[in-house]
């Protein structure tokens, strides 16, 4: 069985984290931060200042805490997980796995050295990338 064990410890978070980032602002509503979820699919994005600094992320699992509570009066600064745990962009992949493990999360906000928000990188991200280390991997086997 290939061990991908050498392709997560030389990428790094930079190499695979979507860098067009959905984001909201503090004083976004619940509802529309929902419908954006809904609407590209995802189920959380990180939730930034003014600034672009990560303050935490807004996930599906913060609406099912709204609890029935009228999302419209809403903001998702108030049912956001936080802080936000992030990573840098020179992260081993490695490290990014076992944060995610720890921290019982599927993404985690790519930040830079001021703290703003340059990617994410997901759990569906780690799931190609094992792909890609085990089609590496066979390759050099059937040489």
């Amino acid at each position: 069985m290939p061990d991908p064990r050498r392709h997560f410890t030389a990428t790094r978070a930079k190499d695979v984290m979507t860098d067009n980032v959905v984001s909201f602002d503090a004083r976004t509503r619940a509802t529309t931060a929902a419908e954006t979820l809904e609407e590209r699919g995802i189920s959380g994005a990180p939730v930034v200042s003014s600034e672009g600094t990560c303050l935490g992320v807004f996930s599906t699992k913060d609406l099912c805490r709204l609890n029935g509570t009228a999302l419209d009066s809403e903001f998702v600064i108030s049912y956001m997980t936080s802080p936000a745990i992030t990573v840098s962009q020179d992260h081993s992949l490695l490290d990014v796995v076992g944060i995610l493990r720890s921290s019982k999360t599927r993404r985690v906000p790519v930040v830079d050295n001021l703290g703003k928000v340059v990617g994410i990188v997901s759990a569906t991200d780690i799931i190609e990338q094992i792909a890609v280390a085990m089609e590496s991997e066979s390759a050099t086997h059937c040489v």
